[in-house]
């Protein structure tokens, strides 16, 4: 477990830079409360400093909702958004939205990765943590998830708990109507996270045929 000390005593903690973007958003940003002892275990296990963004976020937040709550920025965890940041496979898992896309920062550069609910591809945001931050409090998620919204779809997006996510059927990486068009099912987000890796591998690496 990594010191906490060394990862609390910074020159200037980056809790405030976010708290400014956070009052400048273009989009409705919820901060959940953190726990003040999930927040210590929670930051040392990812084993960044507060003076980091990220380390800010784990350490001062339950959590971030973004956009009515379209995409789920964890922090150390909190009762409505119980899943925090955590290491899976080779990567650090950061968040996630309501049509099955999940963030993660992926070594060794440790930019934002976005695995696409539609290619079952992680997909490079061409950018660190902070500037990811400040690109979804922009405004930018607008043209980003144009696809998938339809009219409606703040209240499509606040109805969904925030533990959960929509499985879209048949799945955005199959053809079929337009996404609005197609059913949204709440599903736990755990749940549809193990399930688009388990594709994601199996289209990548599809079993051998029969000889």
């Amino acid at each position: 477990m990594v010191d906490l000390e060394r990862l609390l005593t910074v020159p200037e903690p980056a809790w405030p830079a976010v708290q400014s973007w956070i009052g400048a958003a273009k989009v409705p940003v919820e901060v959940l409360p953190c726990d003040p002892e999930a927040r210590v275990e929670a930051l040392q296990e990812v084993g960044i400093t507060i003076g980091s963004a990220l380390g800010a976020v784990v350490y001062e937040s339950g959590g971030l909702l973004v956009d009515h709550g379209w995409i789920r920025v964890r922090g150390s965890g909190h009762e409505r958004l119980p899943r925090r940041v955590a290491a899976d496979r080779s990567w650090l898992l950061i968040a996630e939205d309501i049509v099955g896309g999940f963030f993660a920062l992926h070594p060794p550069e440790g930019g934002v990765m976005y695995l696409a609910p539609d290619t079952l591809e992680w997909e490079s945001m061409e950018s660190k943590y902070s500037a990811w931050l400040r690109w979804m409090m922009g405004g930018s998620t607008a043209k980003f998830y144009g696809a998938y919204r339809g009219p409606g779809w703040e209240r499509q997006a606040a109805a969904l708990r925030p533990d959960q996510t929509y499985m879209i059927l048949p799945p955005p990486w199959t053809k079929g109507p337009e996404f609005a068009l197609r059913s949204w099912v709440p599903t736990p987000a755990s749940e549809l996270y193990g399930l688009t890796l388990s594709f994601s591998d199996q289209l990548r690496n599809p079993p051998s045929a029969g000889v």
